[in-house]
């Protein structure tokens, strides 16, 4: 790997993460916040950072030129992995001087906020400045499509080489092209992005949200992250079109970007209809919502559980709290602790779900636990019928082995980091409940889970290491382990 490659793409990166920290000095301006000074510091640490990466790459470079630059596999992968462990530390740094977090408490909330997460060490969010809140929210919005793909829109100006990336970044779009170059897909990814936050902002307008909560729960919503600006979460507005509202965006974040460029953007409806993944997650909604209902209104707690006993309010308090859920934005707007027992265990199944690949949301995926379930049911078919040759297929296409193969690799390592993390969180007295959710939810960048870490609680009393331990996790999740992983491979840095 050439130094020099790597440092001059972080470099870039540290100079346009420093644009972004512009937005909150206005923010800060406009409320007459002292914060907007910390800011102000946060880009310069950033921009001077940026500087030095960018200085050291111009004078070690021979060419002395960004326009040479190519990136093969291994710096590509190398980058995706380092520059999220890099933003989310600059991100960390408003958190530190403006609002006097802990070092740990810090990396945990701008890891939360980049993975797009949702869990919180915040114990009353009202009382922070405004501008803090929008940090937060636009960590969310940022970390959505990917840092990496938001750079893509400047790299192919430099003559960097894309391609590698993109495919690192981006799970699940590549195997589904949207656009023959990586810039026009890249273009086209962030055009359907903005259309999506453009039209919720407007909605939640309509709905008597403040232009404020408008725009960070639009960024939230989303980016499928979860940040409120509310200590009761979407709960504290009693709207039951806001909450309707949210939940369409909820579901839309979840859906792959290439089916929403193919069905809204080019109107080719029909492949809404044709595409198995996104009925394998629309009925995952249907059907976890339909039992949750008739759990609760079988229960005999029923009256005990704080729910009206109408139907409208009850869909919409379940529907919601599940499809934040399975979408994993980490939103609440009641506390599904308080549910019979046996919903837990679906709440842990939609944990581990999530949403669609090529989305925004996190989890296994259910594209993977429909070819895991295919899978199963062709070894038993075999098992039946030893002579006969069954093919896995996806509309209509044979899944090639290397696909399988991967889903396997994928589903492996989430089990073993899942009960690695777990073990390292009960060493510290944390019980076995509020670990494997803990953990769980922080893999699958869902935000709330179960426990102590439960939608009405938050992750602050953990010690320091769990913090760092689940803010790997978090980012672990979000590139889908192998981006950081290979970075501790001795075959890595083996040339």
């Amino acid at each position: 790997m050439k130094l020099t490659n790597i440092t001059s793409f972080l470099g870039i990166l540290c100079f346009l993460f420093s644009f972004t920290l512009i937005f909150p000095v206005f923010i800060a301006l406009h409320y007459s916040e002292a914060q907007y000074l910390d800011f102000i510091h946060a880009i310069l640490i950033t921009a001077s950072t940026g500087f030095i990466l960018v200085a050291y790459s111009y004078f070690a470079s021979k060419s002395k030129s960004f326009t040479q630059i190519n990136l093969n596999h291994r710096e590509s992968m190398f980058i995706v992995g380092t520059s999220w462990i890099l933003s989310t530390i600059i991100g960390a740094i408003p958190f530190i001087i403006g609002a006097d977090f802990t070092v740990a408490n810090a990396i945990f909330e701008s890891a939360s906020g980049f993975s797009t997460t949702g869990s919180s060490i915040l114990t009353d969010i009202e009382i922070l400045p405004k501008s803090i809140l929008f940090w937060r929210g636009f960590l969310n919005w940022f970390g959505g499509l990917g840092i990496v793909v938001f750079s893509l829109l400047i790299m192919p100006f430099l003559g960097v080489g894309g391609v590698q990336l993109f495919q690192a970044e981006t799970t699940g779009i590549d195997d589904d092209k949207l656009k023959p170059r990586v810039k026009d897909t890249a273009f086209t990814l962030v055009k359907i992005y903005l259309g999506l936050t453009i039209s919720l902002f407007v909605l939640l307008l309509f709905g008597g949200m403040d232009w404020f909560d408008s725009i960070t729960h639009t960024f939230a919503t989303v980016a499928t992250g979860g940040f409120s600006t509310k200590n009761a979460s979407v709960g504290a507005f009693d709207s039951a079109y806001i909450q309707w509202i949210i939940i369409l965006f909820m579901i839309l974040g979840g859906i792959n970007f290439g089916l929403l460029y193919k069905g809204l953007v080019l109107r080719r409806f029909s492949a809404f209809f044709k595409n198995i993944e996104l009925k394998v997650f629309l009925n995952t909604i249907l059907i976890s919502t339909t039992l949750v209902i008739l759990i609760i209104y079988a229960a005999k707690s029923f009256q005990n559980l704080d729910l009206i006993n109408t139907f409208e309010p009850t869909l919409r308090t379940v529907m919601f709290n599940l499809v934040s859920l399975l979408t994993t934005t980490g939103f609440s707007t009641y506390n599904y602790e308080t549910w019979p027992q046996a919903t837990f265990t679906i709440v842990l199944f939609l944990t581990f779900i999530g949403g669609c690949a090529g989305s925004t949301s996190g989890g296994l995926k259910c594209i993977r636990l429909f070819l895991l379930t295919q899978f199963a049911k062709k070894e038993i078919f075999t098992t039946v019928h030893p002579h006969a040759v069954r093919r896995i297929k996806i509309e209509g296409e044979s899944v090639s082995a290397d696909v399988l193969s991967g889903v396997f690799a994928f589903f492996i390592l989430y089990i073993m980091i899942a009960s690695i993390g777990t073990f390292v969180l009960t060493l510290q007295d944390i019980d076995i409940l509020t670990a494997f959710s803990a953990v769980l939810t922080c893999i699958g960048n869902v935000g709330p889970g179960l426990g102590t870490v439960g939608p009405a609680e938050n992750f602050n009393h953990l010690p320091d290491l769990s913090k760092y331990c689940l803010s790997l996790c978090m980012l672990l999740g979000r590139l889908e382990f192998f981006a950081l992983l290979m970075l501790i491979t001795p075959e890595f840095w083996r040339e």
